[in-house]
């Protein structure tokens, strides 16, 4: 919601109790007893799936009355975003590999040790979900700056390269929450008609993805490319299950996936790199201060309940802010707050050196041009479309400023609307 549909945080916090509501607060009731029902998950995926089409239909740059399929893959010089899952191939037998869904196109910086080439290392430039994502290799270091063993270590990474895959926003959204025993995994067609199969990418160290979107900065643009890096956290508590209790067998399966995606392992590798390439970074996080399950919704929902002190998942909500609240008053946070501002501020204000840059990437401004014989018709540079008007159609000086302002248009931001719909 922040990334691909730029939305405010207010906006985005409205849409997440809509969600939660509908999906957390009508859990299925016999899902304890998946031993009668078969591979009966908690939440109906289906749920999930129409609130997420509901927003895309509603928060996309143009708003339709009509179901549209809004895709992940955006427009260049956006802000880009990715997600994190976990892929298998239904018609083989391979452990799930890490699968990255982005917005961007995304080709590997490729090493060439001792001046060879290794054809194996070549991307996959297919349209679409590659069935079997070749290895990350090279992240834009020098064959001659990097040993045999970083080399090797890149060499057994596997990640999937290739064009922004061609994925509906409902579809990104699934395969990165498919968290086993919640929620049904998503199978889509690759061009191959093979089915991918995709579940959460948190249940692992991505569950924190501060450190893959750094690979992704530097295999994108090169070593010490790194900006700044704000990483957020969730305040999870830090004890696992002890595997007791009504269900003491599903208590040890999450304490094990717990101890799995511990976003506290990433965060201090995150430190560490840090301090190493000498790029400033920020984790907001309390972690311990949350003592509450992944889905907690209390109340649920219910026809019957009357009043805003029992309105469905008021509880959780509340204990969640009381929590934050407590954490942000802290002279500690406040002083990282503070910092982290100054730093953010800084970086935009440094951007402005590069007006149309900005103006694109702040505004989604873009230029068409009217011209029927012209093969040029869209522009992301207001100064190059100025040029070509002046180039290509001599475009007199005094009609420059009326004609750029008629074929300018920017993203239109869609707010919460009047009638209550959220």
């Amino acid at each position: 919601m922040l990334g691909r549909f730029r939305m405010n945080v207010a906006d985005c916090l409205l849409e997440y109790e809509t969600l939660a509501e509908e999906v957390f607060g009508k859990p299925r009731i016999f899902f304890t007893l998946r031993f009668i029902f078969g591979n009966r998950t908690k939440y109906k995926a289906e749920n999930l799936q129409r609130v997420i089409q509901n927003v895309a239909k509603r928060r996309a740059e143009h708003r339709s009355d009509n179901l549209v399929k809004t895709k992940l893959p955006y427009k260049r010089g956006l802000c880009k975003t990715f997600v994190t899952s976990l892929m298998t191939e239904s018609n083989k037998k391979n452990a799930a590999t890490l699968y990255l869904i982005r917005s961007y196109d995304h080709f590997p910086r490729i090493s060439q040790p001792h001046g060879r080439r290794n054809l194996s290392e070549q991307p996959n430039r297919s349209v679409g979900p590659s069935a079997m994502p070749p290895s990350r290799v090279g992240t834009g270091f020098s064959s001659q700056s990097a040993t045999e063993e970083e080399r090797m270590a890149k060499a057994t990474r596997r990640i999937n390269y290739g064009s922004a895959q061609d994925f509906e926003v409902w579809q990104v959204a699934r395969a990165a929450t498919a968290a086993p025993l919640y929620f049904e995994e998503l199978k889509i067609q690759d061009s191959s008609s093979n089915d991918l199969i995709f579940t959460d990418g948190g249940f692992n160290s991505t569950n924190n993805p501060a450190k893959e979107g750094s690979r992704e900065i530097e295999e994108a643009h090169g070593p010490g490319r790194i900006g700044a890096v704000v990483s957020i956290g969730t305040a999870r508590h830090d004890k696992a299950p002890d595997g007791k209790g009504l269900f003491p067998i599903r208590s040890r399966i999450e304490g094990i996936a717990q101890a799995l995606s511990d976003p506290e392992v990433v965060h201090e590798d995150m430190e560490t790199m840090s301090k190493e390439k000498k790029f400033p970074y920020y984790r907001l996080n309390n972690p311990g201060a949350l003592d509450i399950p992944l889905d907690e919704w209390i109340p649920k929902r219910s026809s019957k309940r009357v009043g805003s002190e029992k309105k469905s998942g008021s509880r959780t909500m509340q204990t969640m802010s009381n929590s934050f609240d407590t954490w942000a008053k802290k002279h500690g946070t406040i002083l990282l707050f503070k910092s982290c501002a100054e730093e953010l501020v800084r970086r935009r204000r440094a951007r402005i050196s590069d007006p149309p840059r900005w103006e694109r990437y702040a505004s989604g401004a873009i230029y068409k041009c009217r011209y029927l014989e012209c093969d040029l018709d869209e522009f992301t540079n207001g100064n190059e479309f100025r040029l070509h008007l002046i180039d290509r159609h001599e475009l007199p000086e005094s009609d420059l400023a009326g004609e750029i302002k008629h074929c300018r248009s920017s993203w239109e931001y869609q707010a919460q609307t009047g009638n209550g719909t959220r």
